[in-house]
Parts: C-alpha cells; structure tokens; sequence
C-alpha cells in the first residue's frame, strides 16, 4: 500500500524535528561538558596557587631558620670557648698562650663550620621550596590556560542554534522532497500519480486543458 504525499511530509517533519533535538541536546551536552572541565580546572588552578604560596612562606621559614640555626651554634661555640678558658684559669694555665690557645682555636673553628653549615642547610632547604612554589606556579598558568579554552569553547557552543540549523536542514529536505513528488519536478518517473499519471499533467488537463501548447 503506497504511501501518501502528505504522510510522508509528516513523517519527514516529525524525523527532522526528532534530529534536531538530537542536535539540540548533544551540544548541550558538549557545553556542559566544557564548563565541567573549566570548572575543573579553574579548581585546580586555585589548589596550585595554594600550594605555590604555602612553598613560598615555606622558604622563607626554612631560610630564616638556618640564620637563627647559625646564631645559636656560634652562642653554643662562644659559651664552650668560655667554659675552656675559665677551666684553664682555674688550673692557672695561660689562657692565651700554648695549648690552651690552641684548645681556644680549635673550638672557634670547629663552632664556625657548625654555625655555617647550619645556615647553608636552610638555604638549601629555602632554594628547594622555592623551587617547588615555581613549579606550583607553572601549574596555576597551565591550568588557567585550560580553564579560559574550556570556558571559551562552552561559550561558543549554542545547542538552540545547533537544533535550530538541524531543523531547518531537515525541514528544506522535507520541503524538496514534497515538491518532488507534488509536481514531479527534476524527475519523471518518482512523482505523485493520479489514475496512472502524474500530478503535473493531470494538472496541465484540469485547469488549463489538454490542447495548452505552451504547458506541453
């Protein structure tokens, strides 16, 4: 049983606007999908300035720590030396002569290197924090630069205008399609056909006749 002109108009509308809300909806879900990621990474760039100022405080802990390391291990080198000398005052040595110069010496020296090394320790521990708050910062930057083309792509996104463009691509197939078959134009043989014939010639006879010579 053949199917009518009209029904197959109806069918066709009906299957362009299903895909158009096909179109519709999948771009709705790519726009939501690309303010989730910039959402995302918006968040992340947030934690990475967090973490990039907790490393930057961190350092400068860390290089204040080894300066008052250096001052206590250089108290602790002066209150030694003390201690010798009086011990050698005790005993009635010369405190600054020989070997208890020598002991004197020794100590300063041995407290100096301490006292050094405690600060190269929070300098070294400074430079690695600093280190780290670089690295968080490259992060924040990469992240930021994802958050703005996410936001920027969802922004570009219009799920109406992507339905809508559906729609009318659908509806101009539909239309070409019902004209087709209505008055048989570009095709002789798929028009609509009434008692055998189609619809322009039976046309052609009923309004204007048979013997119209310029609709032959």
């Amino acid at each position: 049983m053949a199917i009518g002109t009209t029904t197959m108009a109806i069918i066709g509308i009906a299957g362009a606007m299903a895909s158009a809300y096909g179109a519709f909806r999948q771009a709705q879900a790519q726009q939501q999908q690309a303010r989730a990621q910039a959402e995302v990474a918006k968040a992340n760039q947030d934690i990475a300035l967090q973490n990039q100022q907790l490393a930057e405080d961190q350092a400068r802990k860390e290089a204040r720590q080894g300066y008052e390391d250096q001052l206590r291990t250089r108290q602790e080198a002066a209150r030694i030396i003390g201690q010798q000398r009086a011990a050698a005052g005790a005993s009635g040595a010369q405190v600054d002569l020989g070997g208890t110069l020598d002991w004197t010496l020794e100590t300063a020296e041995k407290g100096e290197v301490d006292a050094l090394n405690a600060y190269q320790k929070g300098l070294d521990a400074a430079y690695n924090r600093k280190l780290e708050a670089w690295n968080y910062g490259n992060q924040a930057g990469q992240f930021g630069a994802q958050a703005a083309a996410y936001k920027s792509q969802a922004n570009s996104m219009s799920p109406w205008l992507a339905g809508g463009t559906s729609l009318l691509g659908g509806l101009t197939q539909v239309g070409m399609g019902f004209g087709k078959d209505l008055w048989g134009v570009g095709s002789t043989s798929t028009g609509l056909k009434f008692g055998g014939k189609s619809a322009s010639s039976v046309l052609k006879k009923s309004v204007w006749g048979s013997g119209s010579n310029w609709l032959k």
